[in-house]
């Protein structure tokens, strides 16, 4: 079998700076969103799945810091140390913060940026794609 590193450790080892990451957060939507953030260059908006924090992605952050990116993890509504209302748990609210947090920390100033999910981050990025299209480049044909 072929791997793309020496050893099976190589890749954990050079994830480790995580740990440099900066904390910081934001208010968007009336909430206080946590958001974790590293790097210089065009942004990538990196949003976890359902219970998941910014930790889900801690491993991935530093090769995309590498690869010249400025990378944002955000906690989602209700998880990791975001607010936890009791409602707006629905998919348009939360495209809707993903938007607001964007707007927040001046990711949109030069264009649009990149956006990946997780789990059910997956699905608000699609919509927040959708309902925001100028901010999010989509590829390949969409039914909507």
């Amino acid at each position: 079998m072929t791997h793309a590193f020496k050893s099976r450790e190589a890749p954990h080892r050079q994830s480790a700076s995580w740990h440099s990451l900066a904390h910081g957060t934001v208010i968007a939507n009336g909430l206080h969103f946590h958001y974790v953030e590293g790097g210089q260059g065009r942004p990538v908006l990196l949003i976890p799945g359902w219970p998941q924090s910014w930790y889900a992605w801690r491993h991935v952050m530093p090769f995309l810091v590498a690869a010249g990116r400025r990378v944002i993890a955000i906690d989602p509504r209700g998880t990791g140390q975001s607010d936890r209302p009791a409602h707006g748990y629905d998919l348009m609210t939360a495209a809707a913060d993903v938007h607001a947090i964007a707007e927040a920390l001046g990711l949109l100033s030069d264009g649009p940026i990149d956006v990946a999910g997780h789990d059910v981050g997956t699905w608000i990025a699609y919509a927040y794609g959708l309902t925001s299209r100028g901010c999010v480049p989509l590829t390949g044909r969409s039914a909507v």
